[in-house]
This record gives structure tokens, sequence and C-alpha cells, in this order.
């Protein structure tokens, strides 16, 4: 299945292998990445101020705009790539949150969809595509190597679990996975 077909049809529940890891109260974020992190990855940070795109790369956060994270600033991040990805929410001074990493762990059930993002794209370098959406005077740039496409999406991978009292199953987790191209997910542009 490519990663169009997540977008045009039904969800299809898959199953492989998932790690999770539990992260409580630490207090550096370079010290939780580079702990777990096995692999270059993408970012997402939610500051105060606004939310930021970025790449952990050679073990170091480079934010699409050049500039350096804030870590005092740092609401909420998701780093992130094809095998794993660090899910952290900032409570005072400590990062709560997990770690979840594919094809190690038990047996888990999942849905991979693909949702595109707003804007078409404006501009690429460096390993960056910027989208921008002139009705919503919306511009964003994000990582991604593939230049092209017009549209872009992320792919998140949602995993299911059954209660075991009830037998009611549900999503219980997701994760980011990567971006990616969205070309003819919506027609109307």
């Amino acid at each position: 299945m490519n990663d169009m077909d997540l977008a045009r049809n039904p969800l299809h529940i898959q199953h492989g292998n998932v790690e999770k890891i539990t992260i409580n109260g630490e207090n550096c974020l370079d010290t939780i990445l580079k702990q777990y992190l096995t692999a270059n990855a993408a970012v997402i940070c939610w500051q105060r101020h606004r939310i930021s795109w970025g790449l952990w790369k050679n073990q170091v956060i480079q934010l699409a705009d050049g500039t350096e994270l804030d870590e005092d600033k740092i609401l909420e991040i998701r780093v992130f790539n094809e095998n794993e990805e660090i899910h952290l929410v900032r409570k005072g001074q400590n990062y709560c949150g997990r770690y979840v990493h594919d094809e190690a762990g038990q047996g888990a059930a999942y849905v991979d969809s693909l949702s595109r993002f707003f804007g078409k794209k404006q501009g690429q370098a460096d390993g960056y595509i910027t989208l921008r959406d002139s009705e919503r005077f919306f511009t964003m740039t994000l990582p991604c190597d593939d230049s092209s496409s017009s549209y872009y999406g992320l792919v998140t991978r949602n995993y299911i679990t059954a209660d075991e009292t009830t037998g009611q199953a549900g999503y219980t987790d997701y994760r980011f996975v990567r971006i990616t191209s969205a070309e003819g997910v919506i027609n109307n542009e």
C-alpha cells in the first residue's frame, strides 16, 4: 500500500510490533533525545509563541527557519521518523510523555492514515518544502526530501487496543510517521 492509498481507500488494519517506554520527570530535552532516538528525524515543536518544524540531525535540533530552539518556551514536541517517535509535553521544568519504537517489543494492531496539510508548495531548499495557503494567510516550512509534489500530508500511525472487559476496540495512541506527497488527495485547488 502506498501513501496515496492511505487517503483514498478505507482504513486497513495492519499488524506489527511496538515498544512503548514512558518518560516522566526528565528535565533535559537533549538528554532524552540522545538516549532514545537511533536515527535522524523530523521535529514539530509547539512553543508559547509559535509552532516550529525542523530536523533532529546529527543529534542536534535544527529548526527550519535557522533559529535555535528555546527550551524554556516548549509546550509540546514530537520527534519522529519511520520507525520511532518521542512525544513529550512540558510540565513545569520536566518532560512527560513516551517513546515508541515500531518493529520492537510486542505484537500490535494499527491503522496508518494520511492527512493533507493546508497549502500548496511555494518553494523548496535544503531538505525543506514551504507550503502556502493564500486564503488562510498561512505559510509553513516542513522537513521533506521529496520535492516532486505540489501538496503534502502527514502520515500518522494509530494503535488499536481492545478493552479486556468489554472487548471494545479503539485507538489508544498515535504517532507521527512521515511527511509525504499528498498529490491528488483534494482536487479543488
